[in-house]
C-alpha cells in the first residue's frame, strides 16, 4: 500500500480524478472530543464541506458527504450545491441525520452498516436517503 502526504488543497482536489477510474469517494470526517455537543459543531463541518463543494477548479464536485462524531454520537450528512440555469443562482443545502447513538448491545452492527453506506455510496444516493 502506498501512503502519500498531500501538502496543499489543490493537490488533494486533483486526487478526485481517481473517481473517474475507481470507486473512490470524497468524504469529510470531523472527530470531536468525547463529551462535546455535536450539534454545536455541525456548522463547522457544513462550512468545511461547503468549502470543498464551492472550490472551482480541477476535480471540483457538486456535493460532499460528511460524518461528525465524538465516538459515541454520530451525525451523517451531505452538503451540495444545485444550480438554477435560468437565473444562474446556486442553492447550497446541508442535509443531515439527527444525532445518532449506537451504544446499546448489538447496535455496533448498525453503526458499521451506517459507516459502510456513507463511505461507499455516491452523494446523489446519500441525498436520496436523507430526503426520503
Amino acid at each position: 500500500m502506498n501512503i502519500h502526504t498531500v501538502k496543499n488543497l489543490e493537490a488533494l482536489l486533483e486526487l478526485r480524478h481517481i473517481r473517474d477510474i475507481t470507486s473512490t469517494l470524497l468524504l469529510l470526517l470531523e472527530a470531536k472530543n468525547l463529551h462535546e455537543d455535536l450539534m454545536g459543531h455541525l456548522a463547522q463541518v457544513a462550512a468545511e464541506s461547503l468549502a470543498a463543494v464551492t472550490f472551482k477548479g480541477p476535480g471540483s464536485v457538486s456535493a460532499v458527504a460528511f460524518i461528525l462524531s465524538n465516538g459515541k454520537q454520530w451525525i451523517f450528512g451531505v452538503v451540495y450545491v444545485t444550480s438554477n440555469e435560468s437565473t444562474s443562482h446556486e442553492e447550497r443545502k446541508c442535509l443531515h441525520t439527527p444525532m445518532l447513538s449506537f451504544e446499546k448491545e448489538g447496535e455496533h452492527i448498525l453503526l458499521m452498516n451506517a459507516l459502510y453506506v456513507w463511505t461507499n455510496r455516491n452523494t446523489a444516493e446519500l441525498v436520496d436517503i436523507l430526503t426520503r
